[in-house]
C-alpha cells in the first residue's frame, strides 16, 4: 500500500511538471502600446505615408531598438508588447528626406497606451531664415593660454529643414561654417556638435549638421598660445548675427574692436571681466579684437573660463543650462569645462560620471534625446579610447 502511495505521488509530480510550464507561458503578459502619426509640419503638409519609424527601449544605462514599422497611408504607426516595467523609457526615431528625428522620451507608469506623434519637414538648401541669434565668447588665462569657449544660439524661423547647398564632402552639405582664431589649438565640441559632422577648414570648420525649425545651441570650446603680450584675435562672421558678446579677464588687459561696444567692467572683486558686445552684424563681418597687457613671462597667472559662471548669472547672459550648471558644480557634479585631469584614468572617472549625469538628465527629460545621443556616444568613444591607452601603457610595464 506504501508504495502504491509513492509510485502515484511521484507519478502525480511529473504530470504536473508537465502541465506547470504550460500553464504559465500561457498566462497573459502585461504589455504596452505607442501608437501616433508622422505629420509634415511644413506649410500645406499633411500627414506623412510610408516613413520607416523605430521604438527604442532605455533602461539601465543600456539602449536596444525594440520594433520598427512603416507609417500607413493617413500616416499612423503602431508598436504594442512593449514592456510596462517602471524604470524604462521610450522613444521614437523616423528619416525622413535624409534627416533624422526624434520623438520626446516618454514612460508608460501606469498607463498602457501612450500617444506619440512624429514631425518632419520639407528640406530647403536656401539659408534665408537662418541666423545666429546670439554668440557669446568666453575667454580665460592659463599659463601663456588663453581657454575660450564660444556658445551659439542658432534660429531657424522657417518651417523647412536647412540642409545647406555646397557639398563638401561625398554626402555632406556645408550648414553651418565657423570661423576660429590664428593658432587655435585643443579644439573640442561641447553640445550640438558631432565629430562625424565636422569639417576642418583653413579657417575654423564646417558643420553638415542640419539646422531644424526652432533654435538650435551649439558649444565649442579651444586654446590660443597668444605668445607674447598682445594678440589680435580675428573672427569672420559666416552667418547673420542678431548679437555677440566677448567676456574677458580684466587683470590690467585692455581691449579694443571697431566692430565691438565697450559695455564696461563686471564680476566681483576676486574676477572681474570686460565686456565688449556687438548688435546685429551682417553675415561676412570680420571682428578683430586687439589685446594688450597680457600677462607674459613672470606676469603669468591663471583665470579659468569656469570663473565666468557668476558673472554670467549677474550679466543678463545666462542660459537655463547655466543654471543647472551652476547647481550641480555646487553639489559636486561635472561642469561644463573643469580643470584639466593629470592622469588618463582621472580622466576616464570624471567622464564616467559626466555620462551618468547625463543619463539623469535624459530619464528625468531634461535633455533633448538627439542631443543626448550624440554627447553620450562621443563620451564613451572617448572613454574606450583611454581605456586602450591605459591598457597598451600597462602593457608595456
Amino acid at each position: 500500500m506504501i508504495r502504491i502511495s509513492i509510485s502515484f505521488f511521484i507519478g502525480a509530480l511529473w504530470v504536473l511538471s508537465l502541465i506547470l510550464p504550460s500553464m504559465t507561458t500561457a498566462q497573459p503578459q502585461a504589455a504596452g502600446m505607442i501608437r501616433g502619426k508622422v505629420l509634415n509640419g511644413t506649410t500645406g503638409g499633411t500627414e506623412v505615408a510610408d516613413v520607416e519609424v523605430t521604438v527604442h527601449q532605455y533602461s539601465g544605462g543600456q539602449e536596444q531598438q525594440r520594433g520598427s514599422t512603416k507609417t500607413k497611408e493617413d500616416g499612423t504607426f503602431l508598436f504594442s508588447g512593449l514592456s510596462l516595467e517602471k524604470g524604462k523609457t521610450y522613444y521614437l526615431r523616423a528619416l525622413y528626406q535624409g534627416v533624422e528625428y526624434y520623438s520626446p522620451t516618454v514612460a508608460f507608469e501606469d498607463k498602457k497606451e501612450l500617444l506619440l506623434d512624429l514631425s518632419v519637414y520639407e528640406t530647403t538648401d536656401k539659408d534665408t531664415t537662418v541666423s545666429v541669434k546670439m554668440h557669446h565668447v568666453f575667454m580665460g588665462l592659463e599659463g601663456g593660454v588663453l581657454l575660450i569657449q564660444e556658445i551659439m544660439v542658432l534660429e531657424n524661423l522657417g518651417d523647412r529643414v536647412y540642409v545647406g547647398s555646397r557639398e563638401v564632402e561625398p554626402g555632406k552639405r556645408e550648414v553651418l561654417r565657423i570661423s576660429l582664431p590664428k593658432k587655435a589649438t585643443a579644439f573640442e565640441p561641447l553640445k550640438g556638435l558631432m565629430g562625424c559632422c565636422i569639417v576642418q577648414t583653413e579657417d575654423g570648420f564646417i558643420d553638415t549638421m542640419d539646422i531644424k525649425p526652432g533654435r538650435k545651441e551649439i558649444r565649442f570650446s579651444y586654446k590660443v598660445d597668444y605668445g607674447s603680450s598682445r594678440y589680435k584675435l580675428s573672427k569672420r562672421l559666416y552667418a547673420k548675427t542678431e548679437s555677440i558678446d566677448f567676456l574677458i579677464p580684466d587683470k590690467g588687459i585692455k581691449a579694443k574692436s571697431d566692430m565691438l561696444e565697450f559695455r564696461g567692467s563686471m564680476g566681483n572683486p576676486d574676477q572681474r571681466f570686460l565686456h565688449l558686445s556687438g548688435k546685429d552684424l551682417a553675415k561676412g563681418s570680420r571682428i578683430v579684437l586687439e589685446l594688450k597687457g597680457l600677462p607674459w613671462g613672470k606676469g603669468l597667472f591663471k583665470m579659468a573660463v569656469v570663473g565666468l559662471v557668476v558673472v554670467i548669472m549677474g550679466a543678463g547672459l545666462s542660459y537655463p543650462f547655466m543654471r543647472k550648471w551652476l547647481r550641480k558644480r555646487e553639489s559636486g557634479g561635472p561642469g561644463i569645462m573643469g580643470p584639466e585631469q593629470a592622469t588618463p584614468v582621472d580622466r576616464r572617472q570624471e567622464l564616467v560620471r559626466e555620462i551618468a549625469y547625463l543619463d539623469d538628465l535624459f530619464e528625468s527629460g531634461e535633455i533633448d534625446p538627439e542631443e543626448y545621443r550624440s554627447k553620450r556616444k562621443q563620451m564613451m568613444e572617448e572613454v574606450k579610447e583611454i581605456t586602450r591607452e591605459v591598457r597598451n601603457f600597462t602593457s608595456m610595464d
